[in-house]
Parts: structure tokens; C-alpha cells; sequence
């Protein structure tokens, strides 16, 4: 049962990959809506029930990843 709940945990985390990432693509380790924010709090990117997201149109900085669920990971673009 323990192993059901580390999974369960697992699964409701934001994991995002390749992270520094090089203005490609960005995974996720389950779908999930996402928003991508500038530093700063500006939206710049929104999509919904996504395995992963093209970053062509980012510079290189650093970014706020946001779930469904509130949960934020930092993105580093280089």
C-alpha cells in the first residue's frame, strides 16, 4: 500500500524536463493545464491537458511553470 501512495504522490507533482532547457520542448511528467509566466507575472504561454509545450518563442531567462493545481516549478531557459 505504501507503494500506491508514493506513486499517488508522484503522479500529483509537477515535474518538468529538460530543465536548464534550450528554447525546444518542454515535458511534463503527466497532462496537465499549464500556464508559463514571466518573471515577472506575465502570462505568456496557456495550454490545456498537455504532455508537453514548444518553447521556441522564449528567450533565454528564467520562468515560472504553473499546474491546475497551484503547483509552480522554476524553468530556466538558456
Amino acid at each position: 500500500i505504501v507503494d500506491a501512495i508514493d506513486e499517488y504522490e508522484f503522479n500529483s507533482l509537477l515535474n518538468i524536463y529538460p530543465n536548464p532547457n534550450s528554447r525546444g520542448w518542454l515535458y511534463l511528467n503527466h497532462k496537465v493545464d499549464i500556464e508559463i509566466y514571466s518573471i515577472n507575472g506575465r502570462l505568456l504561454i496557456q495550454e490545456f491537458q498537455v504532455q508537453e509545450v514548444n518553447l521556441d518563442g522564449l528567450v533565454s531567462g528564467v520562468y515560472l511553470v504553473k499546474d491546475q493545481k497551484g503547483n509552480i516549478q522554476k524553468l530556466i531557459i538558456q
